[in-house]
């Protein structure tokens, strides 16, 4: 859990670069709850997840986002890039996609993979 912290404090200090007006920064935000919501609901079957540790980064990424933003605005982007993740999982493969993101994601988010 520990790592996961240290994730999360370097991750908010770049989002909190941009400001709630900054579309580009919300939809930064929108895009990692997006991913980390199809991370949890599509991966466990393909790549160790620890549901538990995702539904607390998952949480985190959504609250930020909210108080840049407002919840209706910002749950409207997400949705968008819900539907954006959801196109690039049906045209990759859910196996595919899942082991990218692991790829991807393992460095920053180590606490969310199990071995």
């Amino acid at each position: 859990m520990r790592r996961i912290a240290v994730a999360l404090t370097l991750w908010t200090a770049s989002a909190q670069a941009g400001s709630a007006d900054d579309p580009a920064a919300l939809r930064s935000i929108a895009a990692e709850a997006a991913r980390i919501t199809a991370l949890k609901n599509r991966c466990p079957a393909h790549v160790g997840i620890d549901v538990g540790v995702t539904e607390t980064l998952q949480g985190t990424v959504l609250m930020h986002g909210i108080r840049q933003a407002g919840k209706e605005p910002f749950m409207r982007i997400v949705k968008a890039e819900q539907a954006r993740i959801r196109t690039e999982i049906e045209t990759t493969g859910v196996a595919a996609w899942c082991r990218g993101q692991k790829s991807l994601l393992e460095r920053p988010y180590p606490d969310v993979f199990r071995p």
